[in-house]
């Protein structure tokens, strides 16, 4: 399949009985408005450059073939970094901060610690354009920013 040029993301949801539940992603070329995939769970994140994308279930998807690419361990929200390679969320037994390699599954980093300032859980978690930093807003109001340590450049 060619490279589609933007990438539109869609929830599909079912109502039963006047209740929502979110069953499956599509995704849409949006320059042909042509359904391209449907991916199974609902839209958690999405790399910068739209080639990867995570589901519901914690499900890693390649977005130019619709394949699952891994299932990894983490907790929602989710953030991938800008290539897809590497996606932060929550895990562990105490649920704190981690990375996972998408592909491999391999976690990469798990805090010792929960963050700071996000002991009410967080909302938002996003990687800085330069996947250098986390930014984390918590359900608190707080929003911190954290450095995150290069995994991939030998530092």
């Amino acid at each position: 399949m060619k490279e589609q040029g933007t990438l539109l993301v869609f929830n599909l949801e079912h109502f039963t009985e006047g209740v929502c539940c979110v069953e499956s992603t599509l995704l849409i070329d949006g320059t042909t408005w042509r359904r391209i995939h449907t991916l199974d769970g609902a839209y958690r994140a999405i790399s910068l450059d739209g080639k990867v994308i995570v589901t519901a279930g914690n499900l890693v998807w390649d977005t130019n073939h619709g394949a699952l690419i891994n299932r990894l361990t983490s907790l929602g929200p989710n953030a991938l970094t800008s290539d897809g390679a590497v996606l932060a969320g929550f895990g562990g037994p105490d649920g704190n901060l981690g990375l996972w390699d998408t592909r491999s599954g391999e976690m990469l980093f798990l805090a010792e610690t929960p963050l700071p300032g996000v002991e009410l859980g967080v909302v938002v978690l996003t990687f800085s354009e330069d996947d250098r930093m986390l930014l984390t807003a918590g359900s608190d109001g707080v929003v911190g920013i954290w450095g995150v340590v290069p995994w991939n450049d030998g530092e």
